[in-house]
């Protein structure tokens, strides 16, 4: 991930080897990390905005973190191509599904989001190599916190699909809206409630 430690004995960032993912700023364990354009000073607002979007009315809440290479288009291809989805799904852009802090995910729930829908690249096809394979398991883990706190590991889904999917999109998104409306509103848990979200 283009970073060392030798010299000067803290994490150092070589520019010149960094593939711009933003794994390493969403795996590092005290946030000493910060990511440029699309890191938590960018995200956080979307995800904030996002939810706050959605009525009372456009149940049940969907947040749809996507990749900026290939699933961001394949939506963008599913609305071209006119397939239908739910419109109470609000999209978020992230650079790669590497990037993807497990602090994005608790936001959303936390502000009230039924579901989160994050999908990026298929394996082996990842812009940043392999940036994706490290949300997959940084979302298997995720889904072990959830589950200790009250929510549902159901309400969280991550996908594979790409720029020319679009039908592929709209179908994933239409059947995981069905799930969600099947598990009714998410019952934040109080103790969630005692998280403070930091921006760094």
């Amino acid at each position: 991930m283009g970073l060392f430690t030798e010299s000067i004995k803290k994490a150092q960032v070589i520019k010149t080897v960094c593939k711009g993912c933003g794994t390493c700023f969403a795996e590092c364990p005290t946030s000493a990390i910060i990511m440029n354009h699309y890191g938590s000073k960018q995200i956080n607002p979307m995800v904030n905005e996002a939810v706050k979007s959605l009525t009372e009315e456009s149940k049940p809440k969907i947040v749809a973190f996507l990749c900026n290479w290939c699933s961001y288009a394949g939506a963008d291809l599913a609305g071209v191509s006119r397939y239908q989805y739910p419109p109470n799904v609000r999209v978020i852009r992230t650079m790669c599904s590497g990037g993807m802090s497990k602090s994005y995910i608790l936001r959303a729930f936390l502000n009230g989001a039924d579901g989160v829908f994050i999908s990026g690249c298929h394996i082996g096809d990842c812009h940043y190599i392999s940036g994706n394979e490290k949300a997959y398991l940084r979302m298997d883990h995720l889904k072990t916190l959830l589950r200790k706190i009250g929510i549902e590991e159901e309400r969280l889904e991550i996908h594979q699909i790409s720029a020319s999917e679009g039908k592929k999109f709209a179908e994933k998104i239409t059947a995981f809206t069905k799930k969600i409306s099947k598990l009714g509103d998410s019952k934040i848990p109080t103790k969630i409630r005692k998280i403070k979200m930091k921006a760094y």
